[in-house]
């Protein structure tokens, strides 16, 4: 998944020199709550563009993008924050009828990818609003986790892996075995993330900044 990012951020690069010398009056400034739920359509568009194995850089390309350009700017992030408790109705039902219609009356094709797109995009516009009025903060804890979250994102699955070939032989139920994995995983990778800043090349290695603490913070 790093290799897609990298080369989707090469192409997105590519375009915005593009965009910057030849439409440098194009900017997007504001856009209203239905036009942003419509946003889903060129994701959509865009899934069956260069889909490999699965994983269609066409769709995080386009995504890339508009988090580039358009979940930046101040209005449309306030347009998002209004309307998230809606936003997060429709996600929610939305999540309910994909699941029903995907796992129990085996709905299949191009209107089920068209739903799998808008219950991510609904989702992401939820959480981004509710983000935006929860927990938009500071702490250590946030200032914490904000440096870990990287090394963290590249340690986990790992760990996921092989505590999960451990649990799923224990007979704790389903509940019992997702609890042992869950917390099982996050302690041990917070342990080797602790280790791993510690040490100078696998720092560098998992890309760990030594944030010095400022003089207001000594």
């Amino acid at each position: 998944f790093l290799m897609f990012l990298f080369c989707i951020s090469l192409l997105a690069l590519l375009f915005v020199r593009f965009k910057d010398r030849f439409l440098p009056r194009l900017n997007i400034k504001r856009l209203n709550y239905a036009t942003l739920l419509m946003m889903f359509i060129p994701i959509w568009i865009m899934l069956y563009v260069l889909n490999i194995a699965g994983k269609s850089i066409g769709q995080f390309f386009i995504l890339y993008l508009i988090g580039y350009y358009l979940l930046v700017k101040e209005p449309i992030l306030e347009t998002i924050k209004k309307y998230r408790i809606l936003t997060a109705f429709i996600w929610l039902i939305s999540e309910g009828i994909y699941t029903y219609a995907y796992c129990f009356a085996d709905f299949r094709g191009i209107l089920c990818d068209g739903l799998y797109i808008w219950v991510g995009w609904t989702g992401i516009l939820a959480l981004i609003g509710i983000g935006q009025s929860a927990l938009n903060m500071t702490s250590r804890v946030s200032a914490y986790f904000a440096r870990a979250s990287f090394p963290v994102y590249m340690i986990h699955l790992v760990w996921v892996v092989v505590v999960g070939y451990y649990f799923l032989k224990v007979s704790a139920g389903v509940a019992g075995q997702f609890a042992l994995i869950i917390i099982t995983s996050f302690v041990l990778t917070m342990l080797s993330y602790e280790i791993i800043r510690r040490i100078p090349g696998l720092r560098l290695v998992f890309s760990i900044k030594e944030i010095r603490p400022t003089r207001k913070e000594e």
